[in-house]
């Protein structure tokens, strides 16, 4: 019975390094090298962009290269920014399917719509230091790159340099409105930027100008049109004819008011006087949007031009 015993955990043991030497000498698969891309692919595009941020640059280069396909990161800066003002300056203008117009198919994108239903859960990031540093994809591995689905090597460590000289998000100046001019390397820069600069409290000049404003008086969407800030430092109004402005910090100061200089979360875009008896809210004409669309701003509507 003894000998029984012995003779099996021999074999045993015999099994177990054989199976030992076999594994040493024989390549293990792994499933990123077992599944087409297509189909990796395809289940990434289920992870949220937060989850697809963090969970995806820990596990191998081939994998962390799907994970910034311009695939994936298209499809979620168009669902992120439906509804959203002015992020045409983010787009990514490499991409095969980029059409020149500030990107067909981002339902809402520039509308300046408050009303839109944006529900997509996209990655609404906090404004945390850590986050925004996390060396999983504000870094490629062993580098400041990383690489899109055709291994082309891309640039991904712009939003960090930023913070190293800005600190936090709500600090950096606006980004590509005539400052921070950098032009986006993929689509998954273009999300981080777009993202970054939304955390952003405070109005440039350049933003007042680019803006048409929807003057609500009393709770009442003005009859006399949209209003606008000059570049030249003037304001007109049909009520008190011409006045100068001057931005100072968070307060706009114009026709002997202070008003306090708020963003909309909810469009990206901005609201001068919330609380107030005047109020304006930011309105984007986008002048190549097909004919007839509306972009709606507090209780009033604005037909976009051609």
């Amino acid at each position: 019975m003894m000998t029984d015993n012995f003779i099996t955990s021999q074999h045993d043991e015999s099994t177990s390094r054989a199976n030992s030497t076999t594994s040493s000498t024989t390549p293990t698969p792994t499933p990123t090298t077992t599944l087409p891309n297509e189909l990796w692919l395809n289940s990434l595009s289920y992870l949220e962009p937060n989850d697809l941020l963090h969970s995806s640059g820990p596990v191998n280069r081939n994998f962390y290269a799907m994970s910034s396909s311009d695939v994936l990161w298209e499809k979620h800066c168009r669902r992120r920014w439906r509804g959203k003002q002015n992020v045409r300056r983010f787009f990514y203008k490499g991409g095969d399917d980029y059409r020149g117009k500030g990107g067909e198919g981002c339902e809402g994108s520039g509308s300046g719509n408050r009303d839109v239903n944006a529900n997509s859960n996209g990655g609404n990031f906090t404004s945390n230091r850590n986050f925004w540093n996390d060396t999983n994809y504000c870094h490629g591995h062993n580098s400041n790159d990383s690489k899109n689905s055709n291994n082309t090597i891309i640039p991904t460590s712009y939003c960090t340099s930023l913070l190293q000289q800005f600190n936090r998000p709500e600090n950096v100046p606006a980004i590509n409105m005539n400052s921070l001019i950098h032009q986006p390397t993929s689509w998954k820069e273009s999300y981080l930027m777009a993202e970054m600069d939304s955390k952003r409290k405070l109005l440039s000049r350049e933003e007042l100008t680019y803006f048409k404003w929807q003057l609500i008086y009393d709770g009442n969407p003005s009859r006399m049109g949209l209003r606008q800030f000059h570049r030249n430092g003037t304001y007109w109004s049909p009520y008190i004819g011409v006045c100068e402005w001057l931005l100072h910090g968070q307060h706009l100061m114009f026709a002997g008011m202070a008003l306090l200089v708020e963003r909309d979360e909810e469009t990206w875009g901005w609201v001068i006087g919330r609380g107030e008896r005047t109020v304006y809210y930011s309105v984007e004409i986008v002048r190549d949007a097909p004919a007839g669309d509306n972009v709606n701003v507090g209780n009033g509507s604005v037909e976009i031009v051609e």
